[in-house]
């Protein structure tokens, strides 16, 4: 399974699964309110039309995302969930997807039902499927996710990996084992994605994460994953992992020393900034354990430019 794991790991196709797009002017602005001011009923048994749209898009003609109820206008019509093809305009629907269900419970649970069944459809394509899944765990967390999860075996691996960042994000770690060799993996957004999932796995973490998040941090790394780490670590205020960061504040490398002392103080809300002697001299006072025990990482990641693959 290990073989398995760090061959998809480094298969080049999977990168754009966790590329996160950004929001410009050049694309048309970012509205980010709704247009429709109530909901149209759809045919017997099916979900009202705006929602049918935001899910699947429809054949409006459109310019510009201001022509659509999703606000999204993709080759000439109005795209939907099932008709996006980059993470940001994912986000931007399921915003307004959102925003549009409300506190309808009845509405959220048919249109997170509906989701699973299209994230576990053979007849979608790998790209689409995956970009559902991140709408799922925006809408509904690790309940909106029952459907892969229930089935997370039967999943291809490149599904397995994203529904087990998904899960540890919401403090579920029935796949901890796989976050953590998506940390390892040679594709910076992957790994990165996984160390920000691990500071989602909730209070008394395994060592093993803690251990994993500490390695990274501390050992050649990428600033942007070492700092993915401590973003972890701050959210999880392990008091096992203090002593290691306040020895940063004074021998950790100069880009992530402020980094650092602004984890220590989310973890503390002591605010002695990088004056490792006051943060030495509060730990000592304060009892704060011993640090862990753990191996500084040696990470090796392809390089990234920020450009997406073709």
């Amino acid at each position: 399974m290990t073989q398995q794991i760090r061959g998809w790991m480094s298969t080049n196709h999977l990168y754009w699964f966790f590329g996160l797009g950004i929001c410009v002017l050049s694309l048309g602005g970012c509205p980010d309110e709704v247009v429709t001011a109530a909901l149209t009923p759809g045919a017997a048994g099916e979900l009202p039309v705006e929602i049918h749209a935001m899910i699947f898009g429809d054949e409006t003609p459109c310019r510009d995302g201001q022509d659509c109820v999703t606000g999204q206008c993709l080759f000439g019509r109005c795209s939907g969930l099932t008709r996006t093809d980059e993470q940001w305009r994912t986000e931007l629907v399921t915003a307004r997807l959102n925003k549009l269900m409300g506190d309808n419970a009845q509405l959220r649970a048919e249109v997170v039902a509906k989701l699973n069944e299209l994230a576990m459809s053979a007849e979608l394509s790998m790209p689409i499927r995956a970009r559902l899944v991140w709408a799922l765990d925006d809408i509904a967390g690790t309940a909106g996710l029952a459907g892969p999860k229930a089935a997370f075996d039967t999943l291809e691996e490149p599904l397995q990996g994203l529904v087990a960042m998904s899960l540890a994000r919401h403090g579920d770690t029935s796949q901890l084992a796989m976050v953590l060799a998506l940390t390892e993996s040679s594709r910076p957004a992957i790994a990165i994605e996984a160390l920000r999932a691990l500071g989602g796995v909730g209070a008394n973490p395994p060592t093993e994460v803690l251990a994993r998040l500490l390695a990274v941090a501390t050992g050649e790394a990428p600033h942007e994953a070492a700092r993915a780490a401590l973003g972890a670590l701050a959210q999880l205020k392990d008091p096992r992992t203090l002593r290691t960061l306040i020895e940063m504040v004074d021998s950790g490398p100069d880009a992530l020393r402020e980094p650092v002392a602004i984890a220590l103080r989310q973890m503390t809300t002591q605010a002695f900034g990088r004056d490792v002697a006051a943060w030495r001299s509060w730990a000592d006072g304060a009892k704060v354990p011993e640090q862990l025990s753990f191996t500084p990482a040696v990470m090796r990641v392809e390089d990234d430019l920020g450009i997406p693959e073709p």
